[in-house]
């Protein structure tokens, strides 16, 4: 099973396993990818992704534009192989399947981020608690 990684922060990196992932068409494509990984946590809309990616389009053609980039993306990222897949689609919504093997780096600096910013606050308090003591 390949693993697949996403770093986002910067330019778009994408591999699988240690092989860069080249076969991504367009920026659309790029973008639709990060979208779904950066918010992998609930199922989106197709009507919202077309709205998102193809605001200009007639429905119909935007329509059009989403499978065939989803076409590309699944191709690119093997997810047809992929067990899980990376993505699932059902017919009204696509989302980035959490339980497939991957990672993403803008996932990572967040835990990193909110394990600094816990540890502030409890730092925080403590220093509080010293320096009312100390004040007494």
């Amino acid at each position: 099973m390949a693993h697949l990684s996403l770093g986002v922060l910067g330019s778009l990196k994408v591999f699988l396993d240690d092989t860069p992932v080249m076969m991504l068409e367009s920026d659309k494509v790029c973008a639709l990818l990060v979208y779904l990984a950066a918010e992998a946590g609930r199922p989106h809309r197709r009507e919202f992704l077309v709205g998102l990616l193809w605001p200009d389009c007639p429905e119909q053609v935007a329509h059009h534009n989403l499978r065939q980039a989803l076409f590309n993306l699944r191709r690119a990222i093997g997810d047809h192989t992929a067990r899980p897949p990376y993505l699932l689609i059902s017919r009204d919504a696509i989302q980035f399947n959490q339980a497939s093997d991957f990672t993403l780096d803008l996932a990572q600096f967040n835990t990193i981020f909110h394990t600094c910013e816990e540890e502030s606050s409890r730092a925080s308090r403590i220093l509080r608690s010293v320096l009312h003591g100390w004040k007494k």
